[in-house]
């Protein structure tokens, strides 16, 4: 008779992303049992969640445990604990990171695992099942593996993950910069053998995949570029996401860069912060070659830039934020990800900035800071969002043109201030609506003409395919164009091909 299994879970942010977390385990596990996958999405119900893990009649389950799942984490842990109170269940990941008080979800569980669980989890696991139930284990704070003896996880793929969800890779572990608002601050890079990555790249290239996005906090560490060979060598179609600094790039790898082909090419830039003294207070080397190094990427390559801006940073005001957001979007990036300051478990902002500064609850959020308000910390939340409705989705780029003045910073502002007391809402925003929104913000408020405001939206809606257009933009007798054709077999996100 087969044992049971040991079910390993989690709440991925949408059914698209396949959890790496769980195939690195599911990769290197050597336990005696059986080892069973189920993922659920942040939309999930935890009653049904702990339905659907019940029903694979587990020995064991275990989370992995992020901070946009944990309260569901918690739920469905608690449903299980009055349903199945026998039942041991494990959680790992991010959230679980030691700090004074601990997540809630610590206290639940029968063992919290702490850091890199590739090799120890079959022990854990064994270690757990042979314990007497109900008997809380303290947290097993685990030291980083040697990668070179960790699997990668070519195989926990599935085909269906391979055709439908973003699978990541990655060819490292750990970070030698000791940004204070990091879990990797300070850990140091270590490097999976580059054979082996190589063998894995081929093993997924072959099975069919060609949408890669890799994990390490970037490809300046290291020597990557026979991982970039790779690519530049296949003369199909793909789409590769890379992450990056933004310090000098070597010449090597800023010519395996330029030599993508368009539409192959994703470049994540963690700029951060602009303002010098604020990267020293989080302890971030500042750049000197920001610009430089920005500039090559969006005028010497092919690739699509998406630029990170973290607001709230100790130090910043509203005003420097200003600044060096307008001075990223004059450098000619296609995303800017306006990002807002969280209290992650673990990291040296926990010492840096006192926690009543910050949301109690999930994403533990900045709410004020010494140098800006709590209005204005609103403010900036709802602009990231409506700057990722409007400009980053590459909708309105036409439009935007209309909409940004000498200062795009202050000019969306504006828009995002106007929009939201319109709205009331930031999210659910059907596209129509939107564009009507901007119509009407343009026109009425804006002062610019209404026939040059309605060129610019169906010029955006012709550029980007729509079939269909709102009252308000449509003409009596006037007849929808076919939408343009898409370039066959392109593993390019729409969202990037809107863009050109």
């Amino acid at each position: 008779m087969q044992p049971r299994p040991v079910v390993l879970a989690t709440f991925n942010a949408r059914f698209a992303h396949a959890s790496g977390a769980l195939r690195c385990l599911q990769a290197n596990w050597t336990g005696p049992r059986p080892l069973v996958l189920v993922e659920g999405t942040l939309e999930d119900d935890p009653v049904r969640f702990a339905e659907r893990l019940l029903a694979e009649n587990p020995a064991l389950v275990a989370f992995s445990v992020y901070l946009w799942n944990v309260r569901l984490t918690e739920h469905t842990v608690r449903v299980l604990r009055r349903v199945r109170p026998d039942l041991p269940v494990i959680a790992g990941g991010p959230e679980m990171a030691t700090d004074q008080t601990g997540p809630e979800l610590a206290h639940l569980v029968d063992l919290a695992v702490v850091g890199e669980a590739d090799l120890a989890f079959g022990q854990l696991c064994e270690d757990v099942l042979s314990s007497a139930s109900g008997v809380r284990r303290p947290a097993a704070v685990l030291p980083p593996p040697d990668l070179s003896q960790v699997r990668l996880p070519v195989d926990a793929f599935t085909d269906l993950d391979l055709a439908h969800r973003v699978c990541t890779v990655e060819t490292s572990r750990g970070c030698p910069m000791r940004c204070a608002f990091c879990t990797a601050a300070g850990t140091g890079v270590r490097r999976f053998p580059t054979d082996r990555v190589l063998a894995q790249l081929e093993a997924l290239w072959d099975r069919g995949l060609r949408r890669f996005k890799f994990l390490d906090r970037s490809i300046h560490h290291g020597d990557f570029e026979p991982v970039l060979d790779f690519f530049l060598e296949r003369t199909e179609p793909v789409f590769v996401h890379f992450e990056l600094t933004p310090h000098r790039l070597s010449t090597a790898l800023a010519f395996h860069l330029a030599e993508f082909p368009p539409g192959s090419l994703q470049l994540e830039i963690g700029v951060q912060t602009l303002d010098h003294e604020v990267s020293g207070t989080i302890g971030r080397p500042f750049s000197n070659v920001i610009e430089e190094t920005l500039d090559f990427c969006v005028n010497q390559t092919d690739a699509h830039v998406h630029a990170d801006l973290i607001a709230g940073l100790p130090g910043e005001t509203l005003e420097s934020f200003a600044a060096g957001f307008d001075q990223l979007h004059s450098l000619g990036v296609h995303e800017i990800q306006l990002g807002i300051l969280k209290r992650l478990r673990g990291t040296g902002l926990c010492g840096l900035m006192p926690a009543g500064q910050f949301n109690p609850e999930p994403p533990y959020d900045v709410l004020f800071t010494d140098t800006m308000s709590f209005e204005d910390m609103q403010r900036l939340k709802r602009m990231g969002r409506y700057w990722d409705l409007v400009a980053n989705s590459g909708s309105f780029r036409e439009t935007l043109s209309l909409l940004l003045k000498d200062s795009p910073f202050h000019s969306f502002l504006t828009f995002s201030d106007h929009l939201f007391s319109t709205a009331r809402r930031t999210h659910g925003i059907e596209l129509n609506r939107l564009s009507e929104y901007l119509c009407d913000y343009l026109c009425e408020v804006a002062g610019c003409s209404r026939p040059d405001v309605l060129a610019a939206l169906e010029a955006d809606y012709l550029r980007c395919g729509r079939t269909s257009r709102p009252a308000f933009m449509q003409k009596p007798g006037s007849r929808t164009p076919p939408p343009p054709s898409k370039p066959p077999g392109s593993p390019r996100p729409p969202r990037q091909r809107r863009h050109n």
